[in-house]
C-alpha cells in the first residue's frame, strides 16, 4: 500500500517535470521566464523581488541577545582553559 502511494507521487512528479520540459523545449523559454509567467497568470506575489526590512530589536530581547553573546564567549574561554590544562 505504501509503495502504491510512492508510485502515485512519483508519477505526478514525472508528469509535472515532463510538462515543464516540454514547455521549455517548445517555447525556447528558460525556467525563470516560465516562473514569471506563472506568477502573473495566477496573480501571486513574487516574494523574491520584495526587499526585506529588518525589525528593530529593543527591550528585553536586545538584553537577551547580549547575554547570549557574553555567555558564548565565557563558555569558549572556559573550554580553552580546560583544553590547555590537559597534559
Amino acid at each position: 500500500m505504501a509503495s502504491d502511494k510512492k508510485k502515485i507521487k512519483y508519477n505526478r512528479e514525472d508528469k509535472m517535470l515532463k510538462k515543464l520540459n516540454n514547455n521549455n523545449s517548445q517555447d525556447g523559454a528558460n525556467l525563470e521566464k516560465y516562473w514569471e509567467n506563472f506568477v502573473k497568470e495566477e496573480g501571486l506575489l513574487d516574494y523574491n523581488k520584495i526587499p526585506l526590512q529588518r525589525a528593530e530589536i529593543s527591550g528585553w530581547v536586545k538584553f537577551a541577545f547580549w547575554f547570549l553573546r557574553i555567555y558564548i564567549v565565557v563558555m569558549v574561554i572556559l573550554v580553552i582553559i580546560g583544553f590547555s590544562r590537559i597534559h
